[in-house]
């Protein structure tokens, strides 16, 4: 999913209440199709000594009828066996009469405690949300049926679980049908978004308001020791990259899944590559007194982008110096894996790891750990998640390695192929020759 579907998570929701609608309003027409096919039935038994070009025509009138009547309980039927969105029989005062096994098992209730009673509208509708309730029965006294709403009902679990409703009521009864679908994965994107937009404004104006500072200082004095100077300018140059890498990540995530970027591979010599990008970083290393071991054979190569290579590797060293103690070291190490096809690349800090747990979903898009959210820890969310698309893009994969115990630290290791022969180079990259 790209960054604009993942941005227009309401135009998604406003997609899926548009289809609940057209489920609505095929319900609507099925019960009005019901109704007057049932009624022209009656009126054709109720009629007396027909002729028999009547009766013909009657009997003909009579199965084309019950044929539509067949037919719309069919749609009926057919909407309630879905097991895409759920269906439910209820009465106004809010007791479930029945329902389909899609909505049961949106709730985690069985059919017997259906039967049994156990599931009421108050129970499983949290308190807040009461009110909406209350709404539609109103709309479906006056008007028949409800607008869709969204709301949130209660897992059996306690759990709460978002979702699109609308109910329409079985005419001339105090009972009503409503439909569901569940929006627990927009919602959880809407909210990724709003956290995303939130920090990438602070990520943007942080390392602009360094560079700023330092241009003013410099600026200001004309007499500042050589010395200081150089410091200032080296800071000021790690903002920028700071800044660069964070602009390419965002911009990557925006249209790196709709064609994987056009890359182009050639061949790396891999010590080359780290020890350049590691020299990039000199300054945050000396700053925190850091020690950055590149333990790679001079001959290894890779057949691979090389810009996108180190946007990789800036990524996983950028994360390894923000997430770790200072005067910890870092090892970047490389080795030759399944028979010699590919080569693992591997970056090792001393930090408090990953807990297990949530090693799953720190590739995704927008994800931080739990507790980096509240930390003053720098982070958009999407440096890991547009690392594995970038080496997915080259033909390998990348993996997380950590016990979650504070001082292991994590490692982050990923695969590209070597190139050797020209056959080994993946078909998703495209050479520059």
């Amino acid at each position: 999913m790209t960054l604009e579907e993942q941005s227009s998570a309401p135009e998604h929701i406003a997609a899926l209440e548009a289809q609940l609608n057209q489920v609505l309003e095929q319900w609507r027409l099925t019960q009005e199709q019901l109704a007057a096919a049932h009624k022209r039935i009656e009126e054709l038994e109720q009629q007396r000594i027909p002729s028999p070009e009547d009766f013909s025509q009657q009997e003909h009138d009579s199965h084309s009828l019950l044929e539509a009547d067949s037919e719309n309980a069919a749609i009926v039927r057919w909407l309630f066996d879905s097991n895409v969105i759920g269906v439910f029989v209820s009465d106004f005062a809010g007791t479930f009469l029945e329902a389909n096994d899609a909505f049961l098992d949106l709730l985690g209730y069985t059919r017997e405690e259906l039967h049994a009673g156990m599931i009421q509208r108050d129970i499983i509708t949290p308190p807040e949300f009461h009110y909406l309730s209350q709404i539609a029965i109103k709309a479906l006294r006056e008007e028949g049926s409800s607008h869709t709403y969204e709301k949130e009902y209660a897992h059996k679990s306690g759990k709460r679980i978002p979702v699109l409703v609308a109910v329409t009521r079985v005419e001339h009864t105090e009972t009503c049908v409503g439909f569901v679908l569940e929006i627990s994965e927009r919602k959880e994107l809407e909210r990724r978004k709003d956290i995303f937009i939130t920090t990438a404004s602070h990520e943007l104006r942080t390392p602009l308001t360094l560079i700023q500072g330092y241009i003013e200082l410099l600026a200001q004095h004309d007499n500042l020791p050589p010395e200081l100077s150089r410091s200032f300018l080296s800071n000021a140059r790690c903002a920028c990259d700071e800044l660069v890498l964070l602009l390419a990540n965002m911009m990557d995530a925006s249209c790196i899944e709709v064609d994987r970027r056009d890359l182009h591979c050639s061949q790396l010599p891999l010590k080359e590559v780290c020890t350049s990008l590691v020299a990039h970083f000199e300054p945050w290393i000396l700053l925190e007194q850091r020690q950055v071991v590149v333990d790679i054979a001079d001959h290894l190569t890779i057949w691979a982008d090389e810009m996108r290579c180190k946007q990789i590797l800036r990524n996983l060293m950028a994360n390894a110096l923000r997430y770790s103690p200072s005067q910890t070291p870092i090892w970047i190490t490389a080795t030759p894996v399944q028979d010699g096809r590919m080569v693992c690349l591997s970056v090792r800090d001393h930090g408090q790891g990953i807990p297990p747990d949530q090693q799953r979903v720190i590739f995704d898009k927008f994800v931080r750990l739990d507790r980096e959210m509240h930390s003053t820890v720098r982070g958009s969310g999407l440096g890991l998640y547009i690392s594995r698309q970038l080496v997915e893009a080259m033909g390998g994969t990348i993996t997380v390695t950590s016990s979650g115990i504070d001082g292991e630290g994590s490692c982050f290791s990923f695969l590209l192929p070597v190139c050797e022969e020209a056959e080994t180079k993946p078909c998703s990259c495209r050479s520059n020759n």
